[in-house]
């Protein structure tokens, strides 16, 4: 428990060092640890804060630095190109051979009910996706996680394809719903917070969706631009940013069925 309070303590001193460098503002790094420590204590209404600063300063940090790819796709209009071939992503860096156990059972489950899976792993995503190679060089850095990494992917992957994308830890013994491959956006609703998405699980039926081409677009630009990447939550404020900013953002998410 100590080690893991001390580890967890280094993290987030060392991230805040980084963001610094990286030309964070000291208010946007001050809320960032409070965020971390509420979040680690449970003590929610101060964390529910937090992220409301970060997002601010992360929205006022969008439009100064990346406002040419805002307005590229601010009020363009949703792709009218239907995807033929719905599959179901599903990514593990290491292989399907080096799963751990749960994560393998979960993938043996979602097998079980749908034909359209397409698993893929560091190996193999070059056959489905064109991702700049300074973002595999900063992962093989350490500039980038495997969280943030698979953020990018998922993102391009939707963008180039559409689908769905579902977590490798998400358990599916079912198969997946006709109403899915009906929508230009489909997440399940986050009944915690309110949103219109969850990031474990989102898709389109569209090649060249708007949202998922701006995602695309706007997190690798990120990517390659700031020393840092900005939050381990960043691709959730994205979407949260592209439904007030982007016009075919919030009516997608506006028209995604209740579930």
């Amino acid at each position: 428990m100590i080690k893991k309070g001390i580890n967890r303590i280094s993290m987030i001193f060392g991230e805040s060092f980084y963001l610094l460098r990286g030309g964070w503002p000291l208010s946007y790094v001050i809320w960032n640890i409070i965020w971390w420590i509420s979040w680690s204590i449970k003590l929610m209404s101060l964390n529910k804060k937090a992220d409301a600063k970060k997002q601010k300063h992360i929205e006022k940090h969008l439009l100064k630095n990346y406002s040419d790819i805002i307005e590229k796709y601010r009020t363009a209009e949703e792709s009218t190109v239907e995807c033929q071939d719905f599959k179901i992503w599903v990514f593990w860096g290491q292989g399907v051979e080096n799963m751990p156990a749960v994560v393998s059972a979960c993938y043996k489950k979602m097998l079980e009910n749908n034909v359209n899976v397409q698993f893929l792993d560091m190996n193999n995503i070059h056959n489905y996706v064109k991702i700049p190679e300074i973002v595999y060089k900063r992962l093989e850095r350490r500039e980038l996680s495997y969280t943030n990494f698979s953020d990018i992917l998922r993102n391009t992957l939707l963008a180039q394809h559409g689908g769905i994308w579902i977590d490798s830890t998400v358990w599916f013994p079912h198969k997946m719903p006709d109403i899915v491959k009906g929508c230009t956006f489909f997440s399940p609703h986050n009944k915690m917070d309110g949103t219109n998405w969850c990031g474990y699980a989102i898709g389109s039926n569209k090649i060249g969706s708007i949202t998922f081409s701006f995602m695309k677009e706007i997190m690798t630009a990120v990517c390659i631009n700031e020393k840092k990447w900005p939050d381990y939550l960043f691709m959730g404020y994205l979407f949260d940013f592209a439904y007030e900013h982007i016009h075919a953002t919030k009516a997608a998410m506006d028209a995604t069925p209740q579930n």
